[in-house]
């Protein structure tokens, strides 16, 4: 067995990829090799190598995981509800359980840990390792362990993963319409010049190593920009991924007015562009952009008509709330009011067929 092995281009000789099989990984002779490895690309590996997607535990199994850490917790329902509540992701319980098990910790009981984690993520899964330098360290804290795999694409060439996932971020929970993101977007809110193929890459990218994914009702893609006409393309992110990562941006980044200007915009320009389109935007429109999660507005300028005037046209596709676009205005993270597609019109029956 070999464990992390996420820099795969290192364990070959110099200038060979493991898909070669020339290198001390082959899949010839007897018995069964096991790697574990962030990379999941087929590409990588090859086309004799089986892969074997690593998912988030079923229920029953996380809540088992925080009872057999600190057993005193609570009981089994509550471990499954906090189990849920961390995305039953098994380096999140682990870190769960060796907190709840600590005779000093602030929190005992798997609900107050829980509840806690609504106000206080940053102290207790999301605080900064001293050592995080360290990649064998940075893997084992939540904090840290997917900046590890951006590091990596930052390190293949991928510079705009990174930028392109502290955005997807701030979008709250729901999936993510493709064509939401644009090279414009990441543009303004980073500083990065980004081109369509930049974006393209950077999204594979963060696939690859299982930074985001795919609707569980989606039909299966060899790549997130992979779509037809009938199923858009539509990205999701792990819910804690979703949490911690503008944790990061924030440590890098304290001014983060840029990042929610350009993708409050993106939310408008995303509604006006279906809107205008009329009838042909309704695929779009029926796969509406979740609400941007921002902090209060600047107040609009002296000449912009009031927030009960800013509606959309009557036959728009697009309905955010009474009065006008509140998904982009709410001073609440995350908010609450989202794009919401409306009933298109029947046809009228007395013009015909």
């Amino acid at each position: 067995m070999l464990d992390n092995i996420d820099e795969p281009r290192g364990v070959g000789p110099e200038g060979e990829t493991v898909a070669h099989y020339r290198g001390w990984i082959r899949p010839h002779g007897g018995g069964l090799l096991l790697i574990t490895s962030r990379d999941t690309s087929t590409e990588t590996w090859g086309p004799r190598a089986e892969l074997l997607p690593l998912k988030p535990l079923a229920v029953p199994d996380a809540g088992q995981v925080l009872l057999d850490a600190a057993p005193r917790a609570g009981t089994e329902e509550q471990a499954r509800e906090l189990a849920e509540r961390l995305g039953r992701l098994p380096l999140a319980l682990h870190a769960a359980g060796r907190y709840l098990a600590a005779p000093t910790s602030r929190y005992r009981s798997f609900d107050h840990y829980r509840q806690a984690l609504d106000t206080e993520l940053d102290t207790l899964l999301g605080a900064e390792h001293p050592d995080a330098s360290n990649p064998a360290i940075a893997r084992t804290v939540v904090r840290h362990t997917w900046e590890v795999s951006l590091d990596q694409l930052a390190a293949e060439g991928h510079t705009l993963a990174r930028p392109l996932l502290r955005i997807l971020a701030l979008l709250a929970p729901a999936p993510i319409p493709l064509f939401l993101i644009t090279p414009g977007l990441l543009t303004a809110a980073s500083g990065h010049p980004a081109t369509i193929v930049g974006v393209e890459a950077a999204l594979a990218g963060l696939y690859r190593y299982g930074l985001l994914g795919l609707p569980d009702n989606s039909a299966p893609r060899t790549s997130p920009t992979a779509e037809n006409d009938d199923d858009p393309a539509q990205l999701v992110l792990h819910p804690l991924v979703r949490e911690i990562s503008p944790l990061a941006l924030a440590a890098d980044t304290p001014d983060r007015t840029a990042w929610h200007q350009a993708l409050t915009e993106r939310l408008i320009e995303a509604v006006h562009d279906a809107t205008q389109a009329g009838p042909s935007g309704w695929p779009a429109a029926r796969r509406p952009p979740p609400a941007a999660r921002r902090p209060p507005p600047r107040p609009p300028p002296a000449t912009a008509p009031p927030p009960h005037h800013r509606r959309n046209p009557p036959h728009s596709p697009w309905h955010l709330g009474q009065p006008g676009p509140r998904a982009v205005c709410s001073s609440r993270p995350p908010v609450a009011a989202r794009a919401v597609p409306a009933t298109p019109p029947d046809p009228d029956p007395r013009s015909g067929p």
